[in-house]
């Protein structure tokens, strides 16, 4: 018996007087959440799983440690237990070993099965994904109208990666009817997250004059203008000059402080990237 405090989500459990929980785990199963329970007591690898540990929600906790320790294998069996008993960060998971076939066969119909039942429940990554599923026709029939919707929910809960994506709908006119006024209002959403497709995209959109440029906004533009002039867009140069001489002194610093930011973003992201490649 391994016994926890707060509440349970699965069966098999006994609430004792004293307000613990006790889980029913066949001998196997014991021998796994100890390792877990051990694994998470010396180090929080992963914080997520350590908290879902003390709410008590086990299977989940298992499904993470089995991720951590890439086995694959186990973190299947743990994601799905998990994903039945409604866990819909667990259900998406799953969804995403089906796509890639990791630890299962590759079954893009089984894949959309559990993001579905995720994205049913507001998780804005199942809803995008989801959206990602029906654009390709990976596991339903390719439908850009609905790929829109998924993505709509996605980026209305915040999704940078659905917004850049229902941008992009609305660029290519697939699922809604083109608008570049529409496109670029998402892609800024996107962009402001950091989201870096996004912030590129919409410095062109500012170059090539798809979106305007309103005065107040001046100062945030220019940090997207910079970045599209430096992957060499058309007209990029010629808006850069139009905002160098629309600023102030004080403004162009400001401008010119907010591109570094994101140039030392970029940097820090691609060292940690290049050690996880090789190892470090």
């Amino acid at each position: 018996m391994w016994p926890f405090t707060k509440s349970a989500r699965f069966p098999g459990v006994k609430e004792n007087t004293d307000g613990t929980i006790e889980f029913e785990l066949t001998a196997g199963e014991a021998r796994e959440a100890d390792r877990a329970l051990e694994m998470f007591k010396g180090l929080v690898v992963h914080a997520e799983a350590a908290e879902r540990i003390r709410n008590g929600t086990i299977a989940v906790a298992l499904a993470r440690y089995a991720k951590d320790k890439q086995d694959d294998i186990s973190a299947i069996k743990w994601y799905r237990k998990a994903a039945e008993q409604g866990d819909f960060s667990c259900q998406s998971e799953l969804g995403d070993c089906f796509h890639d076939g990791r630890g299962v066969p590759k079954d893009y119909v089984e894949a959309v099965k559990w993001y579905r039942k995720a994205a049913d429940q507001n998780l804005s990554t199942a809803q995008c994904t989801l959206g990602c599923c029906y654009r390709d026709g990976q596991g339903v029939a390719q439908d850009y109208h609905e790929a829109a919707k998924w993505y709509r929910l996605s980026a209305e809960n915040g999704w940078a990666m659905a917004q850049y994506y229902l941008g992009l709908c609305y660029a290519d006119g697939k699922g809604v009817a083109q608008n570049y006024k529409e496109a670029a209002c998402w892609y800024r959403k996107a962009a402001d997250q950091g989201f870096s497709d996004a912030e590129e995209i919409l410095g062109a959109y500012y170059a090539n004059g798809q979106a305007t440029i309103d005065i107040e906004d001046a100062v945030d533009a220019y940090k997207y203008v910079r970045i599209a002039e430096d992957k060499g867009y058309d007209g990029a140069t010629k808006t850069m000059a139009v905002l160098s001489a629309l600023l102030s002194p004080d403004e162009l610093r400001e401008a010119e402080s907010r591109y570094q930011e994101i140039c030392a973003r970029k940097n820090r992201l691609y060292e940690r990237v290049s050690k996880i490649m090789n190892g470090e």
